[in-house]
């Protein structure tokens, strides 16, 4: 689990009002667990993260900068939409 220093994150605007767009990342910041015993040919990656747009093109890009590749991918959401 990644440690965040949460005193450097502001939680409030010039006006004092809560930055609704960041509040969810705040909360449920992404992680990510890699495990090589749950396939003996690969290795699975978990990424959980809060549902916005981008996050699945930012995972893929950065597998890919690893020289990575996806051989399978299992995508679920909240119940809310999920658009990438």
């Amino acid at each position: 689990s990644v440690q965040h220093d949460d005193s450097a994150i502001p939680l409030l605007d010039e006006n004092g009002i809560v930055e609704y767009a960041t509040l969810e990342l705040r909360v449920h910041p992404p992680s990510v667990k890699i495990d090589n015993t749950l396939d003996e040919d690969s290795t699975v990656v978990i990424v959980d993260s809060a549902n916005r747009p981008g996050t699945l093109v930012e995972v893929v890009e950065r597998l890919t900068e690893l020289g990575l590749g996806v051989r399978n991918a299992q995508i679920s959401s909240d119940g809310g939409w999920f658009v990438d």
